[in-house]
């Protein structure tokens, strides 16, 4: 999980970040009174009492996707 909390970052530099973590499928999340809503679809949640928004619903949350990937990965192993 990454946490942006630096207010001194350009909007470019966050949203190339987020694009990364999700790439990466790693969850995103920003200190909300540090941040203007770029997307939507983001949602509240506390992380050590500290409210933040982020993306949670990742692709590999989904049971089929994982199914999949994991069928992948073994299949990968056998062939390398």
């Amino acid at each position: 999980m990454v946490i942006l909390t630096d207010v001194n970052c350009v909007k470019g530099e966050i949203v190339s970040l987020a694009n990364l973590c999700e790439k990466a499928m790693i969850q995103f999340k920003i200190i909300p009174s540090f941040f203007q809503i770029l997307v939507s679809g983001l949602h509240l949640e506390t992380v050590s009492g500290v409210p933040v928004l982020g993306v949670s619903h990742l692709p590999l949350d989904l049971p089929a996707n994982f199914l999949l990937k994991r069928m992948l990965d073994i299949v990968g192993a056998i062939v390398g």
